[in-house]
């Protein structure tokens, strides 16, 4: 894990923010930017996500693994 400025994350990215909203840890995907501005997703929520990035803010980029089970 790594903190990195936006620019060095790409598409595809895993990454968390140092935002308290009331949960342990936010988990993020950079996404190309759309019209409306989105980001990244909050994968917490599953929400289009709109973060103010400025010169000084950095990431937590971190490597995510899934484990898939069929469901009954």
């Amino acid at each position: 894990m790594a903190n990195v400025k936006w620019e060095d994350l790409s598409v595809g990215d895993f990454f968390t923010a140092n935002i308290n909203m009331g949960v342990d840890t936010l988990l993020y995907q950079k996404i190309n930017e759309t019209d409306r501005g989105h980001n990244a997703v909050l994968l917490n929520k599953g929400e289009l996500s709109c973060l103010y990035i400025d010169s000084k803010t950095t990431f937590e980029k971190v490597e995510v693994t899934f484990s898939l089970k069929p469901t009954e």
